[in-house]
Formats: structure tokens, sequence, C-alpha cells
């Protein structure tokens, strides 16, 4: 085991304690792209790992690492490529993304990916429900409900760890989500919250594997806007059990309906469909 490897192992000790395992934990890692202020796409993307899937696929992903004696893996870099990726050909980047989607596969139990218009977001949500917050609180506090969903879905009785990359952007108001989630007995239940915690990417495998998702799936929304089909490793990464959400300005008119008091306004979008809703709906 590596020096990351065992950092790693210890974090998830200090985050995650077994606690006499009454409790059983899942582990959500969630990351963001395009959140910053003047970007027209914003995306969260991250994976739900069962304890064991994400102690085994840290050794895993870490040992790809290590075979191509490179720290991380950050999908920008290795898209540019840049830093530690800087004059890898095509081939060699291709080569070692199958290699990582590979183990997102086989370790990961859920994928989930979310993405809205800033632009739409603060021009038809924000005046009109100035208490939803800006449109990265929106998009978390759906991937909350999401992972609660599948938890149903799939007969899933415990609770979340949820991790997030330690000094982006928005790690301010994705800590006062959570605490305040923490807080209130009924959201904490709802959300099946057991704790949050902050963590370097670099020392996170499983949050690079969110970098990547949420990554792609920016770049699909852009691509989606310029009526242009998404990139292949994508496709390559998405699984039937995985779930995207593309919030477009049908949906976000409907919210405000609904809280508005149109009852009916939400259930008038149910059986809308368009291509970013599951992943059954590729182009």
């Amino acid at each position: 085991m590596s020096g990351g490897d065992e950092l790693f192992q210890r974090l998830l000790q200090v985050a995650v304690p077994k606690g006499g395992a009454v409790v059983v934990i899942a582990e959500v890692y969630v990351d963001e792209s395009g959140t910053h202020k003047g970007s027209r796409f914003s995306s969260i993307a991250g994976y739900v790992f069962y304890r064991e899937g994400a102690q085994a696929f840290d050794s895993s992903w870490s040992a790809v690492l290590s075979d191509e004696q490179v720290p991380y893996a950050h999908k920008k870099e290795i898209n540019g490529p840049s830093k530690h990726f800087k004059g890898w050909d095509a081939n060699r980047c291709l080569s070692f993304e199958k290699k990582l989607i590979a183990r997102i596969h086989e370790y990961s139990a859920f994928g989930f990916a979310l993405s809205i218009s800033q632009e739409e977001y603060e021009r038809i949500v924000s005046p009109a429900i100035p208490a939803m917050g800006s449109s990265y609180a929106y998009l978390l506090r759906n991937c909350l409900s999401i992972c609660s969903n599948w938890a149903t879905q799939t007969g899933f009785q415990g609770r979340f760890a949820y991790f997030f990359e330690a000094g982006h952007d928005s790690a301010a108001e994705a800590n006062k989500i959570l605490n305040e989630a923490y807080a209130n007995p009924a959201e904490r239940a709802k959300y099946r919250y057991a704790s949050h915690t902050f963590l370097d990417k670099e020392d996170a495998t499983p949050l690079q594997a969110a970098d990547l998702l949420a990554w792609l799936t920016r770049n699909a929304t852009e691509k989606m806007a310029a009526k242009k089909s998404p990139r292949k490793d994508l496709r390559a990464l998405l699984r039937p059990v995985d779930q995207l959400k593309y919030y477009d300005e049908v949906m976000l008119t409907a919210l405000v309906k609904a809280y508005q008091g149109d009852v009916s306004a939400i259930d008038a979008t149910r059986g809308y469909r368009h291509i970013w809703e599951t992943t059954n709906d590729k182009p």
C-alpha cells in the first residue's frame, strides 16, 4: 500500500468511524465544474460507494496512477494535456482514461450528475424564490435528494457520509447546507445524513472520479446547447444505473409556478423528456 493509500484509509477511519457497525455507512463523493461566476453552465456530480468499495477503489485507482507515475487524475489536465500529463499523446490519454473508467464501473454503486444554466436560474428562480439561494445550492440539494431516492429504490437502509473537495469555490456554501441539514431532524433523516468532510482531491481518489464525471457533464451540456453530441468518453463512463439531469427553462419555470401555489406545475412536467434526464435518453 502506497503512502497515499494509507493516508486515504486513515481519513476514512476518522471521517466515517465504524461505531460498532451499528449503522451501515455509504460514502458520497461530490465535485463541481463551472460553478464559478461567469460560467455559462454549472454541474455537480458524484459517486456513491459502499464503504468496502471505496477502499478497494482507492487501491485500484492508485495503482493506475502509480503505473503512469502521476500523483492524481484531473480531467481538465488530462484533456489539455497539461501539468503532470504534459507531453502525453492522444492514445496515452485515452488508454489512461479507459483504465480509470473501468475502476469506476467496478467499484462505485451509483453515479449522478446535474447541470443548470446559471443565466436561466438567476433570471427565472432567483427573483421569485430568493430563499432558494444560488444555482450551486439548488443543484447540491437536488444531489442530496437523488442519493436519498437511490437509497430508497435500492433498499439501502443506512446513512451517507458526504465528501467534498477542500478549498473549492463553493466549499463554504456546501458546508452551510450540510450543517443546516444536520441541525434539522427532518432534513437529516431525508438526506440520510451521517457526516460531511472536506478532503484534498489528491488524497481522496473517489473525488477524482467525481471530477471526471463533473467535467464531462458540463462539457456535454455546453455541446447540447450548441446542438452537438456529447464526447465518447462520457458515453463510455455512463451506466444504465447512473442518473443525469439538466434543469432547463421548462423545469425551472415549473419550480417557480409550484412555489407560487400552482400545485399542478411539477406534475405537468412528469414525462417531460430531454437528453440529460436519464442515461437512456442518449442522443
